[in-house]
């Protein structure tokens, strides 16, 4: 899957992002989601901001309300000649649903 955005900030100035993902469930509790892209801007001119890869691992860990996930990343910005900077991201995510009875 491919997607692209463009957003005008009050400047007149144009940000870009192709992103291309796939994803790929495992089994019944697991999905990952690889990504890449590259991000752009309008001013001075139009240009490369950065360019990144991501890998984002989902995991059902109870029932349909509780998930975690961890994404390894590379970046490679402009402000840093397009060196490599690395992160990893863990996340828990909870759902609730339902009503609350007041007696």
């Amino acid at each position: 899957m491919a997607a692209s955005r463009y957003s005008i900030c009050k400047r007149r100035r144009f940000d870009a992002a192709q992103i291309f993902s796939v994803r790929k469930r495992l089994n019944n509790r697991s999905v990952i989601t690889p990504r890449t892209g590259i991000l752009g801007e309008s001013q001075p001119s139009w240009r490369t901001t950065s360019y990144f890869a991501d890998f984002t691992w989902r995991y059902r860990m109870y029932e349909d309300w509780l998930f975690a996930e961890v994404v390894p990343a590379l970046e490679f910005p402009r402000e840093d000649s397009f060196q490599d900077r690395a992160s990893v991201v863990l996340r828990i995510e909870m759902y609730f649903s339902g009503t609350i009875s007041r007696d």
